[in-house]
């Protein structure tokens, strides 16, 4: 056996020196040279061997098989699914739905919200909704608006309110639906099963409280009633009965507290001037008129308020007045009520005559006179006098002078 290989050894020097065509060194120690198919026990390359230049078959093989064809980092042997796409790598974000796998795990991503089902806009999806798990075949229908389970069916929304028929509790009426706002008019707008109690018609009348109804409990008081004068109800539900009908600001006597005798007549009422002589009582007084021309003396001379008259002083007239004997005077009444500022002017017609003024109260007494009051340089007398109580009063029209007549002119105003 050591012969043998001490002839082979020297053969092949021979062969390595001198050359021998068609024959093939065995070496048991394999250096991987070109053609190199050795098969000693040390040797780890097969007859099919591709290395290249570079390889050298250390403890394990770096043929190219191992290498990062397209520069993204990871080679085949590390997971790289297409190493001739740089984009395609384990570590690459995956793009659902473009049939490409870019991350590696094995497949496109076609169900992005993990419900299990796929998009239904890639072969054999049936997710209408791919970025809402809780929408997909077979999900529990909500009462949102949403397709949940796929069906092609959401709930109905007859009234376009935007809530379906199974949370608006009046599908027919837009105004209510789950937070509305209340309104006037005796629905359940915001269906949280009342109807507030001011939308109540009680009474039937047409009118509920948030109406202005200010009593709902009759039908004949409503804001479109019409007012009944003294029957203590506010009909019209504006400003309480209507009690003052006329709107000379005294209420008809006939309810508590009023005064008005004649509610129908503005001109009556307490504290109305008297009119002599047209059987009105004007002041509300009970005497339908005031017992004129004879209050304080015997004379009948009357005139309004306002007013004017002409008289004449004679020898005819009786001298008993308040300025003693042997002065002429005229009695001439008028009515007048309390605050008054009453104005009374004697003006002589003719020369011979000095005017003089006397003024009584409804008690005959004096409460004013004046001479030259109104212009001393013609002896015109004149009189102001703020009235404090109505009634009738007295004007005495006499002269200065005992004996003096003449014609004059009493203005009232």
């Amino acid at each position: 056996m050591v012969g043998h290989w001490r002839i082979t050894l020297a053969l092949s020097l021979i062969c390595l020196l001198a050359g021998c065509p068609g024959q093939v060194l065995l070496d048991p120690l394999d250096d991987d040279a070109a053609g190199d198919d050795d098969d000693a026990s040390a040797d780890d390359d097969d007859a099919t061997d591709d290395d290249d230049a570079t390889d050298d078959d250390a403890t394990d093989d770096d043929d190219t098989a191992d290498q990062d064809a397209d520069g993204d980092g990871f080679t085949p042997g590390q997971g790289d699914c297409d190493d001739s796409d740089a984009s395609v790598h384990p570590d690459a974000d995956e793009v659902p739905y473009d049939g490409v796998d870019q991350d590696c795990d094995g497949s496109d991503l076609t169900d992005v919200d993990g419900d299990g089902h796929d998009w239904e806009g890639v072969a054999g999806g049936d997710d209408c909704d791919d970025e809402a798990a809780d929408v997909h075949p077979g999900a529990e229908e909500q009462c949102d608006g949403v397709d949940h389970d796929c069906d092609g069916e959401v709930e109905a929304d007859l009234d376009g309110d935007g809530f379906g028929t199974c949370a608006d509790c009046d599908d027919g009426e837009p105004g209510v639906h789950p937070g509305a706002e209340e309104q006037c008019d005796g629905l359940d707008n915001d269906c949280d099963g009342q109807v507030p109690a001011n939308e109540d018609d009680a009474d039937g009348d047409g009118y509920r409280a948030c109406d202005g109804d200010c009593n709902d409990g009759l039908a004949e008081v409503n804001p479109g009633a019409s007012e009944v004068p003294y029957d203590g109800l506010d009909n019209d539900c504006a400003d309480g009965d209507l009690i003052d009908v006329d709107g000379d600001g005294y209420a008809w006597e006939g309810v508590q507290g009023g005064t008005d005798c004649d509610d129908g007549d503005a001109t009556i009422h307490p504290g109305a001037l008297e009119t002599n002589g047209d059987n009105v009582d004007s002041n509300c007084d009970g005497v339908d008129d005031l017992a004129l021309g004879d209050n304080c003396y015997s004379d009948t001379n009357v005139i309004n308020f306002p007013g004017a008259a002409s008289y004449s002083l004679s020898f005819q007239d009786a001298t008993d007045g308040p300025a003693g004997q042997w002065h002429y005077y005229d009695d001439i009444e008028f009515v007048a009520g309390a605050g008054l500022d009453v104005h009374i002017g004697m003006f002589d017609s003719e020369w011979g005559l000095d005017p003089y003024l006397y003024l009584l109260d409804p008690s005959c007494q004096v409460i004013a006179e004046d001479d030259d009051g109104y212009d001393p340089s013609d002896d015109d007398a004149y009189l102001e006098v703020h009235i404090t109580t109505s009634g009738v009063y007295t004007i005495i029209a006499t002269s200065s002078d005992i004996l003096q007549s003449g014609d004059y002119q009493i203005e009232l105003w």
